[in-house]
This record gives structure tokens, C-alpha cells and sequence, in this order.
């Protein structure tokens, strides 16, 4: 999905998870060429362009291919429909980087002709950047220690093997240190499977996950940006027949094992098959079929027709690749289009309908929004988000507070759903439950902005200026806030303190409208007209430039403004706005119509998920 806004969440991301590499290459992308998404995925392609060389080197200089083979394996993972996410998919800079560090970790370890004396340093410098890239990139030193045993089984070398080991310890020691001691939790959407109750269904499920990753590497023909909320259902019972294909791919696997096993004395082309297709799926994979695709190739006994045949096989694969990859490639044109595609892939995904519930409630389709958040929680009853976002569909406040009440009973640390239950009660005129609610959202993010503004409209006196003083200390970077603070100052006549604010907001935003509007209102109240006089001039020549291409006429109504101050509405009261990072409010009804209390159109007012 190609718009600036997902760049900016996704180096966001990046940088709190400890990705700092990957961070880095999207800030130099930005750098250089700006938030234009089509460079972010040029340079994607260009580094899974380096990634399929690396990997053609690798087949051909350690594991021992030919030249044309190791060529076409290169080919063959450079147009793997399976990679399709992780390079078209601008948040999957993460995924590439690692990969192309890994290469160049193990080929600096182990291709010959790279070999020096500090190649285990930089194998393992490499190593490190694969890791600060994305955290599976660590198992690059595993890899490499792994195949060190095996090519090396009849005398391991003790001192390059212990240095790589006390590394590996060292570099796993400073990732958790980043993830500042803890591993990543995961929920029960995220892995249904770690969740059961039973072990035998665990074990089960995980097997035929394993099995069907394989089956997608030979097959992929049911692809998705997102494997989510029970896409692949559990395995309950011994009697399902997706068992069949864990069988096979557990016999595959054995078979290699076994082969391993019997020629562990020797530095064989099976040593290692066994730590790529363990460690490394695709690759491992693809240098498997590839071999077995040479041994065909130039068996003695083999015949023309089956060399022929081969052949064929071997080019209407490739052809049949790349015309998935070009398919999934147009899936990830725009939001709309890559939703669609998971929604055709996976149609028992709750998250997909959730997702195109979200858009058409963007696009303003609210009964579609309405359909698929109702279709997203009959698959997955407990889902939070949905219930949230779909309470701020609801026209009756009764139905929209049946929704929040379940996204917090479901995920009690939801902030938005305690948010929108309290400005149900606001609407309900129930204050003192708006006020627990909205408490409640400050005690789970004490920067939630929008709930400190919608206290400050419950409260009176004394306690809404505390409340509007804290909103605009903690966010002095925007105007709108200053001049809410100002404002009442200035309603309760501490005429000097607001000419602070509303300076401050002015500093910030030297045209927005209420902040000068409201200082010429105070220094109209101070007595000086002159002052109130220039300012306004100033302010509206500012904007007639503005408005008007190449500067146009300028229209002298300072006058009109020192006279006519009806022209702002001081009663008038605004919407709260929502804090940095939180979505806009929605707009009223296109009939133009608000309701009041119990029959209100509650989506103007309500701050939907993500």
C-alpha cells in the first residue's frame, strides 16, 4: 500500500522494536527522495535483486552446484510469488535487509574465495546487522555453526567454533536487552494455537502449519499479507485430513535426516540441505528441487525425452511464477485492492472483514462497514476492535454502548472503546459515568488528549481550566490548543495570562484564525485599537495573498473588523479534536441533521480503531 502516512507508522515501528538497520535505509530512502512511496519500493526491489545474486553465489560456491543451475536457483528465488510480500510490501524492508545481511554473513564464513583471517569477525558483523534489521537475522550464527560441525565433523575447529559461540551469546544478550528483558507477547488472534487448552491440538496445528508453508513454497497459490484470527483452523482430531500432508512432509523431512545422518563423516552436498531448509525455508527449498532438478539432468541413464520433459517442466514453472508474482504484485496496488485479495484468499478471516469494514467506513459506505464489522465478529466473537468500531456506526446509543461495553470486556486496556463509552454517557446526559469512562481512558494513556478535552465540557469552574492548561502544556506544539486555554482564560477575565497563550499559539501557527481573532479580542479589551487595528490588517492581507493565486488585490477591511466584531461568534464552541496520531472525528450526517441524546448519529462524534 503505497501512501506516505503507512511509511511514517511503519519507521515508526522500525524504531521501537529495535530494527535499527531497517530504520536507517528508510530514513536514508526519505533522505534522498522523500515520502514518494515508488522509491521505497524500487529500493526494495533492488536489494531482493542483490538477495537472489547472493543466493546464486552461495548455490554455486558452497554448496557445489553448476554454474547454469546455480543461476537458475538465483531466478527461481528472485521470482518466488512467496516473496511477494515481504518486497512489494514497503514494511517489509525489514525482511529483505535481514536477508541480504544473512547472505553475506554465511558466504563470508564459508564461500572460499571470500575466506581471510578475520572472516569470523565479519561474519559475524554481518550477523549483527541482519539481526538490527529483524531479529530472525540472528540465526545466521546458528547456521553458521551448524555447518561448521558438519563439514568440519572429524575435527572441528575449536577456536573459530568458540568464537562464533561466545558472539552468538553476546549479540542474542543485547537483543533482549533492547526488548528490555522481555520476548514478544502474542494474543490469541495473533496464534490461536499457543492458546488451547489441549497439546495434542497444539502439536497438531503446529505440524500442519509447517506442512503448509511447504505446500505454499511448491504451490503458492493461496497467498496473504496477514495469517491472523484462526485463518488456517486448528487441527482438533487425529481423523482430519489435512494429517495426510504433516505425514508427508514429516517423511520428506526424515528421509533428508536420515541421508544426513549417514554421511555425517563426509562433506557432503545433504549437510547442507539440512540447515538451510531448517533455518531458512525458501532457500533450503529451492537448493533442494534445484539439486535434485541436476542429478536428473545428468544421469547417465536418464533419456532425451526425460531430459526434454524436465526442461519443459522447469520453464512452465518459471513462467507460472512469474505470472503469480505479477498478479500479486497488482493485489498490492492500493488499499482497496489488497484487502479485496485477502478477503478472496481467506474469507473466514475476521481480520480481512474488519479491514474492509474500515475503508468503507473511510469512503462513507457505512451500512457495507456495517455488514462486514457484523461478519468479522460472528467468526471471531471476542474481537475488540470490531466491536468498537462498529459501535460508532450505531444510531442508537443503547446499540453503540452495547459494542464499547464488549471491546472492554474483551481487552480491558482498549483506550478508544472507554473513550467512546464516555461520550455515549455525555449523550446520555449520564455525567457521572461519562466521567468514571473517561477516567478510566486517562489512567490507561494519560496523553489522550481528546478525553482531557471532553472532561474539560463535563467539569466547570476551576477544574476545566486545570484540564485545559494540561492539554495545552503537553501538546505546545499545536496552536488549537493554546487558543482553547486562552479562551477561557479570557471568558474568566484574566485578560493578561491570555494574551500569553494566545501569543504562544501564534508562535506556532503565525494565521490561525481563533488565535488571532481571540488576541485582537484582548487587546480590544485592553484598550488598544491601534494594536487591533494592525494585526487585523495584517492578518487579513495575509490571507488575501493566500487565497488568491499570485497575490491578487488586496482588499483593505481592517475597519470592517474593528467595528463588526460579530463576525466572531464568541459563544460558539468547537468539536474536540483528537490528540497527534489519533484519527479526525467524524463529520455529521450528509442530511445535515443532528439528533440529540438517545436518538443521536453517534459516528460524528467517535474515535474508530485501526
Amino acid at each position: 500500500m503505497a501512501e506516505s502516512d503507512e511509511l511514517l507508522r511503519s519507521s515508526d515501528s522500525d524504531r521501537c522494536s529495535g530494527r535499527f538497520e531497517t530504520n536507517l535505509s528508510s530514513e536514508l530512502n526519505h533522505y534522498v527522495f522523500g515520502l514518494q512511496p515508488v522509491w521505497f519500493h524500487v529500493v526494495n526491489v533492488i536489494l531482493h535483486g542483490f538477495c537472489s545474486v547472493l543466493f546464486a553465489r552461495l548455490c554455486i560456491s558452497v554448496a557445489g552446484l553448476k554454474h547454469k543451475y546455480g543461476l537458475l536457483a538465483g531466478i527461481v528465488f528472485a521470482v518466488h510469488p512467496i516473496h511477494t510480500e515481504a518486497v512489494t510490501g514497503i514494511v517489509g524492508r525489514a525482511d529483505v535487509l535481514a536477508c541480504l545481511f544473512f547472505l553475506l554473513s554465511f558466504l563470508t564464513y564459508h564461500d572460499a574465495r571470500w575466506k581471510r583471517r578475520e572472516r569470523v569477525l565479519l561474519s559475524c558483523t554481518f550477523g549483527a546487522l541482519s539481526m538490527l534489521a529483524k531479529e530472525t537475522g540472528l540465526m545466521v550464527l546458528l547456521v553458521n555453526l551448524a555447518y561448521d560441525i558438519y563439514s568440519s565433523w572429524g575435527h572441528i575447529k575449536k577456536d573459530t567454533t568458540l568464537l562464533n559461540d561466545i558472539i552468538t551469546v553476546a549479540l542474542l544478550t543485547f537483543r533482549l536487552y533492547m526488548l528490555q528483558g522481555s520476548l514478544p507477547k502474542f494474543t490469541e488472534p495473533d496464534n490461536p494455537a499457543a492458546f488451547h487448552d489441549s497439546s495434542r491440538v497444539r502439536f497438531l496445528s503446529y505440524s500442519y502449519v509447517a506442512a503448509f508453508n511447504l505446500w505454499l513454497m511448491l504451490c503458492p497459490s493461496a497467498l496473504s499479507h496477514d495469517w491472523q484470527m484462526n485463518s488456517l483452523p486448528l487441527v482438533t482430531s487425529l481423523y482430519d485430513i489435512r494429517n495426510i500432508g504433516t505425514c508427508v512432509a514429516a517423511a520428506f523431512l526424515l528421509c533428508t535426516t536420515c541421508k544426513i545422518l549417514s554421511d555425517m563423516d563426509c562433506c557432503s552436498f545433504y549437510n547442507y540441505i539440512l540447515t538451510i531448509i531448517l533455518l531458512i525455508y525458501s532457500m533450503g527449498l529451492i537448493l533442494f528441487c534445484v539439486y535434485g532438478l541436476q542429478t536428473i539432468q545428468n544421469h547417465k541413464k536418464s533419456s532425451n525425452w526425460v531430459v526434454i520433459m524436465t526442461k519443459f517442466f522447469v520453464g512452465f514453472t518459471l513462467l507460472v511464477f512469474v505470472a503469480r508474482t505479477v498478479l500479486r504484485n497488482s493485489d498490492w496496488m492500493s488499499r482497496p485492492t489488497i484487502i479485496k485479495a485477502g478477503l478472496k484468499t481467506l474469507p473466514h478471516n475476521a481480520k480481512m472483514h474488519y479491514n474492509w469494514a474500515n475503508y468503507q467506513r473511510d469512503v462513507g459506505d457505512t451500512q457495507t462497514a456495517v455488514n462486514h464489522y457484523r461478519e468479522a465478529l460472528r467468526l471471531w466473537p471476542s474481537y475488540a476492535s470490531a466491536h468498537n468500531n462498529l459501535g460508532t456506526l450505531m444510531e442508537r446509543s443503547r446499540d453503540a454502548e452495547h459494542h464499547f461495553l464488549a471491546a472492554i470486556r474483551y481487552s480491558p486496556g482498549h483506550v478508544n472503546a472507554h473513550y467512546n463509552l464516555g461520550q455515549v454517557y455525555r449523550l446520555m446526559n449520564r455525567t457521572k459515568d461519562a466521567v468514571t469512562m473517561l477516567e478510566r481512558c486517562l489512567m490507561l494513556n494519560n496523553g489522550y488528549t481528546a478525553a482531557y478535552l471532553l472532561l474539560a465540557k463535563l467539569h466547570t469552574g476551576s477544574q476545566t481550566g486545570r484540564l485545559l492548561k494540561h492539554v495545552a502544556a503537553y501538546q505546545p506544539k499545536h496552536p488549537e490548543h493554546q487558543a482553547r486555554y486562552a479562551r477561557w482564560l479570557r471568558d474568566n477575565r484574566r485578560v493578561a495570562e491570555a494574551l500569553i497563550y494566545y501569543k504562544r499559539a501564534m508562535a506556532v501557527n503565525m494565521e490561525h484564525r481563533e488565535s488571532v481573532l481571540g488576541l485582537a479580542l484582548v487587546l480590544r479589551d485592553r484598550g488598544q485599537k491601534s494594536r487591533v487595528y494592525r494585526l487585523i490588517t495584517w492578518w487579513q492581507t495575509t490571507r488575501r495573498r493566500h487565497s488568491v493565486p499570485g497575490g491578487g488585490r488586496i482588499v483593505f477591511a481592517g475597519d470592517l473588523y474593528v467595528k463588526g466584531w460579530q463576525l466572531y461568534k464568541q459563544g460558539q464552541t468547537t468539536a474536540p479534536l483528537p490528540s497527534a496520531g489519533e484519527p479526525p472525528p467524524r463529520q455529521r450526517n450528509t442530511d445535515g441533521k443532528m439528533s440529540m441524546c438517545n436518538g443521536v448519529q453517534l459516528s460524528h462524534v467517535m474515535i474508530p480503531g485501526k
